[in-house]
């Protein structure tokens, strides 16, 4: 295992799973000032992408979390949507780090 479950304050505390970037945008910003690897999420039980409702992914971006997930790539066959997430190519600014 390369990485453990571990409250912050623990010395073996590497990655945080802070699933709400909207409710917990703070504490994903300080835990990355903090040196925290962090993962978020740009949806979740489809209901952004059954609404087509990009506002948790925008806060994603701008958390500076540096792993977004999303069952999303492209838009469902499931349901009428054409939500999907992504990055118009591989490299972006951190928006917390500012690097």
């Amino acid at each position: 295992m390369m990485f453990v479950d571990a409250l912050e304050n623990y010395p073996e505390a590497a990655t945080m799973i802070i699933n709400n970037p909207i409710a917990d945008q703070a504490r994903i910003q300080k835990m990355v000032r903090e040196g925290f690897i962090v993962r978020t999420r740009a949806d979740a039980n489809t209901k952004e992408a059954r609404n087509n409702d990009y506002t948790r992914w925008e806060a994603a971006k701008k958390s500076g979390a540096q792993i977004i997930t999303t069952d999303y790539i492209v838009p469902s066959l499931t349901f009428s949507s054409l939500y999907h997430v992504g990055f118009a190519n591989t490299l972006r600014k951190d928006p917390v780090l500012k690097q």
